[in-house]
């Protein structure tokens, strides 16, 4: 990859002169330092394409020959070092080195040292070294170029690790690598050779340093603990060289490829971790498989949490349990420990697993940009007391038998833009609170797409769900307070949306082409469903609507869009309500062009009203309150057949009567008519509990109370305007009737009668 170039006005500019403008960075910057080398007398070097070096002079100089081609080019030619012995112009008295280590060493090296060049560490331990050399480069560990090569200072006693080794003179060397290879320890990677010691030597070098493992396949006989040692490293560092660097676990071996279970401050990243699933059954449900069985084990253990880790670019294949575990104990593990605080798993694959990743105890975890294919069991398991955790931008295709994502007894919870194929269900929420899962797409679950059970504070928003085998969406199992909002689902084999809980609001989805109901509250109280549409359901039998209610009361159902407009329709009611279903409101919805008709509701004391669309004959529906405190009424859904809207009657006791509202389609538009059908009694206005006035069924009006008022009585009374004297205007004419008035200057009552204001007296 080409690094940042600089221009030529950079403070490099100087050392290169004889350049382009523009190199890049990297380069640069090795050439600086041979320049910088050169400059204090620590380095003589010569640079050429192709032909052997002059004969360079110089008894402590470092003598080096960039075999480079045409200039710096970005993937340099070979750096070579004079073996100090015959001829330079012979180019076979030059070694090739590590031209990056070799400098970087050279240049914290003084005037004054001194260095020695051996083919192999087992060749320089051989060796008696003069007693004035400090440093010692090899070209390779057991043999020259076969990656080991490194750097060794000269130490006063003997190094506590395995960077070492002890020249035959009886002075000790340490490795002086700032980045440790596991080759300089011993590791192959032929793949056949036990590197696991080798692997490990390298890591327990120390604390605060990283170390790399070379593409080559590693075979393991035992786990590789980046921490968890007897050292309990902090601070650490292991990385590859992507999919070419293999670490291979030992078919029926009990254990994890790496694991950390200790300290802080660890990054994992570039590598492939190979366990040995399908060669051994391990028995699941036990804390032993559980932190023993997978590619990569991150938890603490002892009541000390791993903390502070970066897993990035790591490929975990064929592993006995997880490709990841994160955490301590997943799914009912016992002496689960502490967990993990501060874990990032970025860009990694998890392939061939029975689980993709899993663990408990996870706190302040983010999974982002990772791939999880050819999972036997759940793709991502978040369990018991984790919090904090986030699963991002993943790519999910898990089987039939388990989850995609799960969630289990945890809390704060966010899982975002993710496509998962497969699964029981694309998202199962079990015993969890606050959990946002938004803008997912998922597909060809055997189950429901998303699943929450006794969970509550739960949102599912945004998300794409097709195909699936059962529910699209099913919140059940006493779960509480979940919001359903802007959802697209559709070809579900059983409901697009399942509901049988509580406090559940369903706002602005799309439900469409489910094989049973669009959306299906069974059992459920106190829900909330607005400006959905839900469309040409019911393709899998008879029976079936755009929203139906079966023993679920205090359901709002207002501003949704039910309707059918396939050639053969299948969606039977906009609208049906079956059992004890009470207290509803159906109010402002778009019901027409269904198969059956626009709605059919049982029950009590459901409100129906401005529904859009002719109402259905004969629906009867009782509202169990009362208006100043005696008087029951009834709703009742009589349309006649006209293509009025809204038309709602209000009734006392069992006199079928009361207030008829007619909308626009009807011709007698805006008219409220005062109803009864009793042929005895008349209609009442009341006002706390007092009539006010009688419509009695023989005619007429009655004003007042039911007796007579009493003499110093303050209210009951007619009222009639009044003018400031006699009145002159001409009143507007209503067939068959007079007007009357009071001139209240004068004290006389008028009325008009023949063209004419006539004095009625006194």
């Amino acid at each position: 990859m080409t690094a940042v170039e600089y221009s030529s006005a950079s403070a490099l500019t100087g050392y290169y002169q004889s350049r382009t403008s523009n190199r890049p960075a990297r380069h640069w910057a090795t050439e600086k330092l041979i320049h910088d080398l050169a400059a204090i007398g620590l380095l003589q070097f010569f640079e050429g394409p192709g032909s052997n070096p002059m004969a360079l002079s110089g008894a402590s100089t470092e003598k080096l020959w960039l075999k480079t081609g045409a200039g710096v080019t970005e993937t340099p030619g070979s750096f070579r070092k004079y073996k100090g012995s015959g001829s330079s112009s012979d180019e076979t008295n030059w070694l090739v080195v590590n031209p990056g280590t070799y400098l970087l060493h050279l240049g914290n090296l003084s005037p004054t040292a001194s260095a020695e060049f051996y083919a192999s560490r087992t060749a320089a331990a051989a060796a008696s070294i003069a007693t004035g050399t400090t440093f010692v480069q090899t070209a390779g560990y057991w043999a020259a170029g076969d990656g080991g090569g490194a750097l060794y200072k000269k130490v006063g006693s003997e190094p506590s690790h395995a960077g070492k080794f002890q020249s035959a003179d009886g002075a000790w060397w340490e490795i002086g690598e700032a980045i440790p290879n596991v080759r300089q320890f011993g590791a192959k990677g032929d793949g056949t050779t036990d590197d696991t010691s080798a692997i490990q030597a390298a890591i327990d070098v120390g604390s605060n340093r990283a170390v790399y493992i070379p593409a080559g396949t590693y075979r393991l006989t035992g786990v590789v603990k980046v921490s968890g040692t007897s050292a309990n490293r902090t601070n650490m560092a292991v990385f590859g060289d992507g999919p070419a660097t293999r670490l291979v676990l030992d078919a029926t071996l009990t254990a994890n490829v790496m694991e950390i279970t200790n300290g802080s401050g660890f990054v994992v990243r570039d590598l492939t971790l190979v366990g040995n699933r399908g060669t051994w059954t391990p028995v699941y449900l036990t804390d032993a498989v559980y932190r023993n069985s997978n590619g990569l084990y991150v938890g603490g253990h002892s009541g000390s949490a791993v903390t502070n880790v970066l897993v990035s670019n790591v490929t975990a294949d064929s592993n006995a349990l997880s490709g990841f575990c994160i955490g301590t104990g997943p799914l009912n593990a016992p002496d689960a420990g502490s967990g993990v605080d501060g874990v990032r798993v970025d860009g990694c694959r998890s392939s061939n697993n029975h689980v993709g990743l899993n663990g408990g105890t996870q706190v302040n975890v983010a999974i982002t940009g990772c791939e999880f294919t050819g999972i036997v069991s759940n793709g991502i398991v978040n369990d018991t007391n984790s919090t904090v955790v986030s699963v991002t931008g993943c790519t999910l295709d898990v089987s039939s038998s388990g989850f995609a994502i799960q969630c289990y007894e945890s809390d704060n919870l966010t899982y975002v833009g993710n496509s998962i194929t497969g699964g029981n269900a694309g998202v199962f929420a079990l015993n969890c609170n606050y959990v946002s899962i938004s803008s997912n797409a998922i597909t060809s679950s055997v189950g429901a797409g998303i699943t929450i059970k006794n969970s509550t504070q739960i949102m599912v928003t945004g998300n794409n769900i097709q195909s699936v085998t059962g529910d699209g969406i099913k919140v059940w199992d006493n779960s509480r307070r979940v919001s359903v909002t802007s959802n697209t689902v559709g070809l579900s084999t059983l409901n697009n949306l399942y509901i049988q809980a509580q406090f559940v609001n369903v706002a602005d989805n799309v439900f469409y082409e489910g094989g049973r109901n669009g959306i299906f509250l069974d059992g459920c109280a106190d829900c909330t469903v607005v400006f959905n549409v839900s469309r040409d359901n019911g393709n899998s039998g008879s029976g079936y609507d755009g929203i139906k209610l079966t023993n679920s009361s205090t359901i709002r159902l207002v501003g949704n869009v039910c309707q059918d407009f396939q050639a053969t329709k299948t969606q039977e009611y906009g609208v049906r309500s079956t059992g004890t279903s009470d207290n509803n409101t159906l109010w402002l919805n778009t019901l027409s062009s269904n198969g059956t008709g626009t709605y059919l509701l049982s029950g009590t004391a459901n409100v129906i009203g401005a529904n859009g669309a002719s109402l259905i004959d004969a629906q009867v529906f009782d509202v169990s309150r009362s208006v100043d405190g005696t008087t029951e009424f009834r709703a009742i859904n009589a349309n006649a057949g006209s293509s009025a809207n809204s038309r709602v009657i209000a009734s006392n006791g069992t006199s079928e009567g009361g207030v008829i509202t007619r909308g626009t389609g009807h011709a007698n538009a805006q008219r409220v008519i005062l109803y009864s059908s009793s042929a005895s009694e008349g209609i009442e206005v009341l006002l706390n509990s007092t009539r006010r006035a009688f419509f009695p069924q023989a005619g007429g009006m009655i004003i007042g109370p039911t007796s007579a008022i009493a003499t110093n009585a303050t209210d009951g009374f007619l009222y009639v305007p009044a003018c400031a004297g006699t009145p002159t205007g001409t009143p507007t004419s209503q067939t068959g009737k007079v007007p009357i008035v009071v001139d209240s200057t004068n004290n006389k009552l008028y009325f008009y009668s023949g063209g004419t204001w006539r004095d009625a007296g006194p």
